[in-house]
């Protein structure tokens, strides 16, 4: 079904709505009727033949009702609320970011203790490098000793090479903590429990807060804009009320002429007064209902002729 764009544009939003209307009403019966024309001619639609066993179906679980058995959320005794739902995941997401953070740490840790350790393996192979010159040299010393001298520079050498060799070995110890450090890390790991421990209520508490100042900021957002809608309503009675005052005033400004009225004006003034300013109010709802009458049978009308045309044989076919 196709409508001229100049004559939509001509309508207002009631008159869209009532034609959107009859148009979705005119393409249900189109299709009811071409529905009730196939099956005449014993047209079946795909899946509609229950004798097709080819055909996969779903088969739905049924309550006591005989309807489709459904599940809502928080109507079981043991579902859990929406506030423990939140808290449980804010809780799961502290501790991957604890984890994550002491990964990050350990990773850290492990390279400064890769890095110490070829420092200290760096300072064993020169120390050895220093200890085969040292015993290059006296050699060379003892040949050209005498043999006197001989003895007494082997007993020299081999102080100095015990000495050495317990420096070599101290150095080895020194080293067996580090290797050590690095296989198991820096840090046990029950302390590494209570380091993600400590870190994941830290993060939780910091997510718990910065939840609670979202909800804050929505619920100072919302009353905002309450007070805005109430400050709007709040103009419009006071327009409307000041138009009331303007028509209610017109009546005696005739008989005021610019003049201050008596504190002890006689009452029937005011009675005058209330009466003019009810006249008035009724007026406006007159004139308001018969525009509003004749609005409606404009609206008709043009519906009508729209729906006519559309019924038309040129447009008598099935179509969307």
């Amino acid at each position: 079904m196709y409508v001229e764009p100049e004559l939509l544009a001509e309508l207002d939003d009631e008159q869209k709505q009532i034609l959107f209307c009859k148009m979705r009403e005119e393409q249900v019966r189109r299709y009811a009727e071409y529905e009730k024309n196939l099956e005449a001619e014993n047209v079946t639609f795909p899946g509609k033949n229950s004798n097709d066993k080819s055909r996969r179906n779903i088969g739905w679980l049924l309550g006591a009702d005989g309807n489709p058995w459904v599940w809502v959320m928080g109507e079981h005794a043991q579902d859990k609320s929406i506030e423990e739902i939140l808290d449980f995941e804010t809780q799961e997401k502290a501790m991957r970011l604890a984890e994550e953070e002491t990964e990050m740490l350990r990773a850290k840790e492990e390279e400064e203790l890769k890095e110490k350790l070829r420092q200290e393996q760096l300072e064993i192979e020169q120390e050895r490098d220093l200890q085969k010159m040292l015993r290059t040299s006296d050699d060379d010393g003892n040949i050209k000793n005498s043999f006197n001298m001989l003895k007494t520079n082997n007993n020299v050498q081999e102080n100095h090479i015990s000495k050495n060799s317990s420096e070599a070995d101290a150095v080895i110890l020194r080293q067996k903590p580090s290797e050590a450090r690095l296989r198991n890390g820096d840090v046990s790991n029950r302390a590494v429990d209570e380091h993600t421990s400590k870190r994941a209520s830290e993060i939780y508490q910091s997510l718990i807060e910065a939840r609670e100042k979202a909800q804050s900021e929505a619920l100072n957002a919302a009353e905002e804009e309450k007070r805005y809608w109430q400050m709007q309503v709040k103009i419009g009675l006071y327009t409307r009320h000041d138009l009331m005052l303007r028509i209610k005033s017109s009546g005696t400004e005739s008989t005021s002429s610019n003049t201050e009225l008596n504190p002890v004006e006689p009452i029937f003034r005011i009675s005058l007064e209330e009466k003019k300013y009810h006249e008035a109010e009724e007026q406006i709802r007159i004139l308001a209902k018969k525009a509003r009458g004749q609005h409606k049978i404009y609206t008709l009308k043009t519906t009508s002729a729209l729906f006519d045309k559309f019924r038309s044989p040129e447009n008598n076919g099935f179509s969307d």
